[in-house]
């Protein structure tokens, strides 16, 4: 099987991602992705903010670091749902760390998950059972309406993990509004994962600028869909409204710090323009 050629904003995503692939099943994925699309997308974003890697891997800390310590100290299996999965390790840090807690991982996107299971398949077999590949829209109701009779067939009495790296900053407040209802439980045995992007009027001027810009820049690459920022009233708002109850919201200065031990390029919460948080629902 010839490498995956990634488009070059996947690329470019992965490639800011990949410090925190330490294990080796891990690093072995990459090698069997093509990232020379986002070369140039990469320098480019380089020039603007050489350490723009941070941001990424402080997100990708916070949902590992909540997650591994969440199924350790669980004593059920999960359905984990991954919206806008992309080509994220994530399925496999899961598989790799936690299978026994694991019923199935659902990964949901809109282009490429024929060829990541493709992926899984051959190099992955010990997991492909694990891991379901669907190609959807998550904002279109007729999937949403798919997804909910499928957890009500298939995994009624199952605790979800819902996942959303990034997918909150494409989505509409309706389109949020109706995802957050379709992973509802009645005992609060859900769990919603979020990362989101915080109005620009409320991030220093200096961190805006940084953020504007690479976004501008990845934007001559792919088309992105309006970007939809989150003040931390607006999203709880929406998750109490739906019965939520949050367990941690976390910004950029918090994250940066629960990494590292310090505080490096975030010493106060302004500088930073995304934050992520867990609910039950």
């Amino acid at each position: 099987m010839e490498k995956l050629k990634l488009s070059p904003v996947e690329a470019l995503v992965f490639r800011w991602s990949s410090k925190s692939l330490s294990n080796t099943l891990l690093r072995n994925f990459m090698s069997h992705l093509d990232l020379s699309n986002g070369n140039e997308l990469y320098d480019r974003c380089s020039d603007i903010c050489i350490w723009y890697e941070e941001v990424i891997l402080n997100g990708k800390h916070f949902f590992n670091s909540y997650l591994d310590k969440f199924l350790k100290n669980s004593d059920k299996e999960h359905l984990v749902v991954i919206l806008t999965a992309g080509k994220s390790t994530l399925p496999l840090e899961l598989c790799l760390n936690h299978l026994e807690k694991i019923n199935h991982i659902l990964e949901i996107d809109r282009f490429g998950m024929e060829t990541k299971k493709e992926l899984y398949d051959k190099y992955y077999p010990q997991f492909t059972e694990k891991i379901k590949c669907i190609n959807a829209d998550i904002s279109s109701d007729g999937i949403l309406d798919a997804i909910s009779d499928l957890l009500k067939e298939y995994y009624q009495d199952l605790p979800l993990i819902v996942v959303m790296e990034s997918a909150v900053f494409f989505l509409s407040k309706e389109d949020l509004q109706k995802i957050t209802q379709s992973f509802r439980s009645t005992n609060l045995q859900n769990t919603v994962m979020v990362e989101y992007l915080i109005p620009p009027v409320d991030v220093a001027s200096e961190s805006r600028e940084i953020n504007n810009t690479i976004f501008d820049c990845i934007n001559e690459y792919s088309e992105f869909p309006d970007i939809n920022p989150y003040t931390k009233s607006e999203i709880e708002d929406l998750f109490s409204l739906n019965g939520g109850v949050r367990i941690s919201n976390c910004d950029m200065k918090t994250m940066e710090k629960n990494r590292l031990g310090e505080n490096i390029y975030f010493n106060n919460p302004a500088e930073g323009w995304l934050e992520c948080g867990v609910w039950k629902i």
